[in-house]
């Protein structure tokens, strides 16, 4: 069934006041929905009693409020941190323990915890002790302190919270290193805002953009962080961030689809250009066009030829630029810094 039949079939028996709005069609508002109006065909639900029956509800309002695996993945932000503050305080010690709870439980069926391996169970310890206790803390200090945890296990000297020393993972360092002044300062910008005192974005499918950039030879990691800075400027020349939302979600699937197999980094960038941004809710959406498509499967050949001349001539100026204006050392690595107070061990 499509989202347009699910949505229509869902809401056919509704009053138009109030139906689901198809905005925010998706899998934990419709739980949400159907947990509050639509008791009949939750018929295990409607029979759970009063106490019970309020947490159950209290809880998706939770879970749609803090993605635990984005967190897991350095996906979210300080921000998300403070929702779940807010959410604990407005539902409840109770409510709290049971959404840690169920952080390590089958997400599809009974056996969907069997993906706690070893390394993944001990991301996920390091995340369940930053959460444990949210009361008067600061959201950015829980964030970074998950994030500096992470780097601890990859054996990465941790400096401050938002420095690391990167020298463990050397192609890492290097692809940085052979980005612009420019191209640095663009990233530090999108990674490093916190959506809490500044507006930011969290980029959905982000590991799996990066992971499918390293493992496409004909595009590699230095070539994924660039066209990161590319998708930066496109959403601020779309005024993406003047959304009443402090974080602004940008969904980039597509682009992690098209960066598993694409022939190169050109390719990808013209795919961008055609690309759609859809704005809905808090968050966009980055869509591929036909046209990207058509480019993808080399329909478009004359055009790319002249795009390619002009993006030569744009990549000369950068390096004209970056020679004449000197590198400075990256910000990204600091030396001689003091470690941070705590950082959680991987012991069980």
């Amino acid at each position: 069934m499509s989202c347009e039949d699910g949505y229509e079939s869902m809401v056919e028996g509704q009053k138009p006041g109030q139906r689901l709005s198809k905005v925010t069609f998706q899998a934990i508002e419709v739980l949400a929905y159907a947990l509050a109006n639509l008791d009949g065909y939750l018929p295990s639900v409607a029979s759970l009693q009063g106490d019970v029956y309020h947490q159950i509800v209290a809880l998706v309002r939770m879970l749609a409020d803090f993605n635990f695996a984005q967190m897991l993945q350095g996906e979210n932000n300080p921000h998300s941190v403070w929702q779940l503050q807010c959410a604990r305080e407005d539902e409840g010690e109770d409510v709290y323990r049971t959404f840690l709870f169920v952080q390590v439980t089958g997400s599809m069926s009974l056996a969907g915890s069997m993906f706690l391996t070893e390394p993944n169970g001990r991301s996920v310890m390091k995340g369940l002790a930053c959460l444990h206790d949210l009361t008067g803390v600061d959201p950015a200090a829980v964030y970074w302190n998950y994030i500096s945890s992470r780097a601890e296990a990859l054996d990465l000297h941790v400096a401050t919270p938002r420095t690391v020393q990167a020298s463990s993972l050397q192609a890492l360092a290097n692809s940085w290193e052979d980005l612009t002044n420019q191209e640095q300062d663009s990233l530090l910008e999108l990674f490093l805002a916190d959506g809490h005192e500044d507006k930011a974005f969290i980029l959905l499918y982000l590991p799996l953009f990066l992971a499918n950039a390293t493992a496409n030879p004909e595009l590699g990691l230095r070539h994924g962080l660039q066209f990161l800075v590319e998708l930066h400027t496109k959403l601020m020349t779309h005024r993406c961030l003047n959304q009443e939302a402090s974080t602004v979600t940008v969904d980039i699937s597509s682009l992690a689809s098209a960066a598993k197999s694409i022939d190169g980094a050109r390719l990808l960038r013209l795919c961008l250009d055609c690309s759609r941004i859809v704005k809905h809710g808090t968050g966009v959406t980055v869509l591929l066009t036909a046209e990207s498509y058509q480019f993808m499967s080399g329909q478009l050949v004359d055009e790319d030829r002249k795009l390619q001349m002009l993006e030569l001539v744009a990549a000369q100026q950068r390096r004209l630029e970056d020679a004449l204006m000197g590198r400075r050392q990256s910000v990204l690595v600091q030396e001689g810094q003091s470690r941070p107070d705590t950082v959680l061990s991987d012991v069980f």
